[in-house]
């Protein structure tokens, strides 16, 4: 498993989609030449959630306090529900120096303004218990990533080199990464950059999540 973690304190995240021009980055290798133009250098990235047809986030997405992307609480009509539906699907966000994940319906009751936040599912782990609906013998294995935060408040980004399903990915985060609270990134697409690496060309993605320094 590739893992990154992340404190406030030491270095900036960043939520990225839409390059100057309004198209879609869509690559980490992209991000990569965007940033070293402003003068900064990618240290990590990964993709930032589940996405709809365009490369349009499919839930909430807040890039520099601004929200781009509405809170998604819609129900799936599909029999079993895509990954972003299986609910309870949660929220990573980052507000008044401080990185939280929550359920996406109590989201709104907590009032924060974020500077960054991303919607998406299912909600691997919350309060250290893991999504109940996951199956721990479940077919469906692939690549995947997600964010996780410790008790301490340290963010874990991590991705499973090799297929796994969503029951042993979550209780990778809960047992092995040690974080009561994680969240579903995405799956099969997933790419994680650590520098001094090659960022890959090949990705089309709609969020990606960054850090950078000069």
């Amino acid at each position: 498993m590739a893992v990154c973690e992340w404190t406030i304190a030491r270095d900036s995240l960043e939520l990225y989609w839409r390059d100057p021009r309004g198209n879609p980055i869509g690559s980490l290798a992209r991000l990569d030449s965007i940033v070293r133009s402003h003068g900064r250098h990618l240290l990590f990235a990964t993709n930032g959630g589940i996405f709809a047809p365009g490369q349009i986030p499919l839930g909430l997405f807040v890039q520099q306090g601004q929200t781009l992307v509405p809170l998604n609480l819609r129900d799936s009509t599909a029999d079993p529900p895509p990954n972003f539906y299986y609910k309870p699907n949660g929220v990573f966000y980052v507000a008044n120096a401080r990185a939280a994940i929550v359920e996406s319906s109590t989201y709104p009751a907590l009032g924060v303004k974020p500077e960054l936040a991303v919607q998406s599912g299912p909600l691997l782990v919350s309060g250290g218990h893991i999504h109940p609906g996951l199956n721990p013998k479940g077919p469906s294995k692939y690549v995947r990533n997600g964010v996780g935060i410790r008790a301490d408040g340290t963010v874990v980004f991590a991705m499973a080199r090799n297929p796994v399903n969503l029951y042993t990915f979550a209780t990778m985060f809960r047992d092995d990464l040690q974080c009561p609270d994680a969240l579903y990134l995405d799956g099969a697409i997933s790419q994680f950059y650590v520098a001094p690496d090659h960022p890959d060309s090949s990705g089309h993605f709609a969020g990606i999540l960054a850090v950078t320094t000069r």
